[in-house]
């Protein structure tokens, strides 16, 4: 991301951080596959995409050079030095970055028998490749392939020799898999090693450190403290206020704006959702909003699953063992969706089927309430258009929060 806007790293700022569920997932799918490749017991799970995970890394060990050439959530670091570029192998924290240098981690990789170092990047989830550029072009991927050779002295007799691969595998939740592979000679190295030497340097020197707006802005971890995306906003409204943005886009800086106005905008529109929540909270008798009708919350029951070997085991009896994820593991919305997927399609009628759904998913968690497996984790509302005798007419957001 630094080639694209070196205004984090220029100016240090902060890196936020964020936790969702795909997030999670993906962390424990990792950890999943360090285990694997390191020998170690893993929890047991019907999932597809771990019998998948499990075929890529056997095939791998089966094509390694040696025992020893093998490298698991291998962290590195690289930078350019009097006598040239310096690279070692490191411990590395997730996101950590170290002063003076690149650094990255590898999820695995390893020297094959013809001496060919191999570079492969896990990534899990059903469309993981909008987010990721291709392995022909992916500078993570680039750069852990030139710090790795460099830090474990493998080089080329000349500059089309091939001297690594690097493959983006994206494996989807029903077991499917696609490799993306690129070789990499060592002409391609050299020439990124100048690339990055000369990053190096507008970093150090604070050159163009202005923060750029990119597709790279979707990943950076300074986004909360970088002032092109407030500057974007207020762009927006300009925009808007002069119709340039109520028209179809006419040229590639037009498309441009556009592409970055929707993703501020996006953002504008959660923070304003905020706003109207936190003023509902102050005002739990609701705002009118004409016809009689009013804006308010609705309380709703909130809980929590414990996560205990004896709550896993009344989770299973009554929700299935689908409720029950890797690790093990329970969430609510696991629960919610076991219980009501309990009701087969048998049932003709879409309103039958899902009035049995939602009381399934009722009978579920009242017993799971009874036997301690889930318990009451403080105040949830939702936001309705409610009637003067409070009845709903419309949900607006049926979040919790």
């Amino acid at each position: 991301m630094a080639s694209e806007c070196v205004f984090p790293w220029a100016l240090g700022l902060p890196m936020e951080q964020s936790d969702t569920e795909a997030m999670r997932r993906g962390r424990e799918r990792h950890l999943y596959a360090e285990k694997i490749a390191t020998v170690q017991p893993v929890p047991a799970t019907d999932g597809h995409w771990a019998s998948t995970l499990r075929e890529l890394i056997y095939a791998d060990a089966s094509a390694r050079k040696s025992a020893e050439a093998w490298y698991v959530e291998q962290g590195v670091r690289w930078s350019i030095g009097f006598r040239g570029d310096e690279a070692e192998l490191i411990d590395r924290s997730p996101g950590e970055r170290l002063r003076g240098a690149f650094c990255g981690t590898a999820d695995l990789a390893y020297v094959d028998k013809n001496g060919i170092l191999v570079v492969a990047d896990w990534k899990f989830g059903e469309a993981p490749h909008l987010h990721n550029a291709a392995a022909r072009e992916n500078p993570q991927l680039w750069f852990l392939a030139l710090a790795l050779t460099s830090a474990l002295q493998i080089s080329g007799g000349s500059s089309s020799t091939v001297v690594a691969r690097v493959e983006l595998r994206s494996i989807k939740d029903d077991g499917r898999a696609d490799i993306d592979a690129h070789e990499l000679t060592q002409g391609d190295l050299d020439r990124f090693a100048t690339v990055l030497a000369g990053l190096a340097d507008r970093i150090i020197a604070a050159q163009d450190a202005r923060p750029t707006l990119s597709q790279a802005c979707g990943m950076c971890r300074s986004r909360a403290s970088c002032s092109a995306w407030s500057d974007l906003e207020v762009s927006i409204a300009r925009n808007v206020s002069e119709l340039s943005l109520l028209r179809p886009p006419e040229s590639p800086v037009e498309m441009a704006t556009l592409r970055h106005a929707i993703a501020a905008g996006k953002a504008a529109v959660e923070r304003w959702e905020d706003w109207r929540k936190a003023y509902h909270l102050y005002h739990p008798e609701g705002v009118p909003v004409g016809l009689g009708l009013v804006e308010k919350l609705i309380p709703l029951r909130r809980s929590r699953v414990i996560q205990t070997p004896e709550a896993f085991v009344a989770i299973r009896e009554h929700a299935g063992d689908d409720a029950v994820e890797m690790r093990p593991h329970a969430t609510m919305e696991s629960i919610r969706k076991a219980a009501r997927d309990q009701v087969g399609g048998e049932t003709r009628s879409a309103t039958d089927r899902k009035r049995l759904k939602e009381q399934s998913e009722k009978e579920v968690l009242e017993k799971l309430r009874s036997l301690g497996a889930i318990e009451e984790a403080g105040n949830s509302y939702k936001l309705a258009i409610c009637r003067s005798d409070g009845s709903e007419v419309e949900v607006v957001d049926n979040g919790s929060y």
